[in-house]
């Protein structure tokens, strides 16, 4: 798998890898290209050798918000981690 400079990886359109630092995010399924109005997916983070697998809408701010925190807590990292990577 070849890693771009900005550290996303895309396998095939079912397989999108994207590493920051210490963090790996997986959109496992891909991403849906009708009813932009909603963007429902699933996400793979992992850290080191613990990962969190969750379903949720990137359009919907209180899922992610959610998503962070129970990352934050399960992955033990700090909150300010997960919510920076670009």
């Amino acid at each position: 798998m070849e890693t771009t400079s900005t550290g996303l990886a895309i396998v095939n359109a079912e397989h999108i890898n994207y590493k920051y630092e210490e963090i790996e995010i997986t959109v496992l399924g891909g991403i849906r290209l009708e009813g932009l109005d909603r963007m429902r997916t699933t996400l793979k983070i992992q850290v080191e050798h613990l990962s969190v697998r969750h379903n949720l809408d990137l359009y919907n701010d209180s899922q992610v918000e959610k998503l962070v925190r129970k990352v934050a807590e399960k992955l033990a990292v700090n909150t300010n981690v997960i919510e920076v990577v670009p």
